[in-house]
C-alpha cells in the first residue's frame, strides 16, 4: 500500500486533518467513497494499519490512502510511580516505555508483537502476550485515554483511577478496537512492580501429566506466571517475592536452572518448534 499523503503533527494538527477530510466527504456531490485513512504510531505506515477506514470510506480500496501518524506524540505526560500509573503519548514506542519503567523497578506484561508497536498501537491491537493468563489482557492495564473522533473532536475517558464506579469504562472499548472508534492520542496505564525473584522449573512430563499439573497449580495461590509443555518437558515460571518462590520451588521440584532463557526464546519465536512451515495460530482464552 503506497501512501499519497503522510500527516504527522500535534494533536491539533491531526484533529484539523480529520475534520477537513470529514468536511470534504460531506461536500462531495457524488456518492463516491472517500479516501482511506490509515493510522500508525511510527513515522512510516505499519504493515498492519490500526485504522483501515472511517465513515465515508468504508469498503474503499484506495491505493493511495491518507496516513495519519502519532509518532510525534511520544512524550511522558505524567508518571506517578507510587500510584503505579503512567500517562504517555500514544506514539511512544513500547520498548522506550518499558525502559523508563524498568528504571523505577516497574513493568508492564508485554511480549511478542506488542514490543514492536507504539503504545497506542499496543492498545488498539489488543496485542496478546504470554503473560495474559497471569495478569490479564491489555484492557486490564488501561485506566483511560484521550482520543480523536473521525470528526476531529477530542474525547477523554478515565485516567488515573484504579476503579471506575461511574458506569461502564468506555476507555476499555479502545483495547482491540483496531482504531475503528477513533485515533488514540494519550494513554493512561496501570503498571506493575517488577517481581524481585523469577525462577524457571523444568520437569519431565507427558502431555496429559503436564496438563494435569498446570490445572492443579492454576487452582492454587502459586506465583505461577508462565507454563509451557514442549518435547516432553514442562516449563513453569514462578515470579514473586523470594519466600513465596522458594516455597513453591520446593513443593514443585524439578530442575531450577535449565530454562532461564527459554521464555525469551519462546517470546521471540526462536525455538526449533517455530521452524516448521505449518500455519501458526495464537489463541487467547480465559485461564
Amino acid at each position: 500500500m503506497k501512501a499519497s499523503t503522510l500527516v504527522s503533527g500535534s494533536e491539533q494538527e491531526l484533529a484539523e486533518a480529520l475534520a477537513a477530510l470529514r468536511t470534504r466527504g460531506r461536500e462531495s456531490e457524488e456518492a463516491v467513497p472517500g479516501p482511506e485513512v490509515v493510522v500508525t504510531g511510527s513515522a512510516r505506515p505499519d504493515p498492519a494499519p490500526l485504522l483501515d477506514s472511517f465513515p465515508g470510506a468504508v469498503g474503499s480500496e484506495d491505493p493511495d490512502p491518507i496516513v495519519l501518524t502519532t509518532a510525534r506524540l511520544s512524550e511522558v505526560i505524567e508518571f506517578r510511580p507510587r500510584d503505579l500509573t503512567i500517562e504517555v503519548g500514544a506514539g511512544m514506542r513500547m520498548r522506550e516505555l518499558l525502559r523508563l519503567l524498568e528504571e523505577r523497578g516497574l513493568w508492564l506484561p508485554v511480549s511478542g508483537e506488542g514490543l514492536e508497536r507504539s503504545v497506542g498501537g499496543w492498545v488498539a491491537a489488543g496485542s496478546p502476550s504470554m503473560w495474559d493468563s497471569a495478569f490479564g489482557p491489555v484492557r486490564r492495564q488501561l485506566l483511560g485515554c484521550r482520543m480523536l473522533t473521525t470528526a476531529g473532536e477530542t474525547l477523554n475517558w478515565g485516567r488515573h483511577v484504579m476503579k471506575n464506579v461511574a458506569g461502564y469504562d468506555l476507555s476499555r472499548l479502545m483495547a482491540g478496537a483496531l482504531g475503528t472508534l477513533g485515533v488514540l492520542l494519550e494513554v493512561s496505564l496501570k503498571v506493575i512492580p517488577a517481581p524481585p525473584v523469577e525462577r524457571t522449573l523444568v520437569l519431565k512430563a507427558s502431555h496429559d501429566r503436564a496438563l494435569q499439573q498446570m490445572r492443579e497449580l492454576a487452582r492454587q495461590p502459586a506465583p505461577l506466571s508462565g507454563a509451557c509443555h514442549l518435547d516432553e518437558l514442562l516449563y513453569l515460571r514462578l515470579s514473586g517475592n523470594s519466600a513465596s518462590v522458594a516455597s513453591w520451588e520446593k513443593q514443585i521440584g524439578g530442575d531450577s536452572g535449565g530454562g532461564d532463557d527459554f521464555w525469551e526464546r519462546l517470546r521471540d519465536q526462536r525455538l526449533p518448534f517455530f521452524e516448521s512451515d505449518r500455519p501458526l495460530c495464537r489463541v487467547s482464552l480465559r485461564p
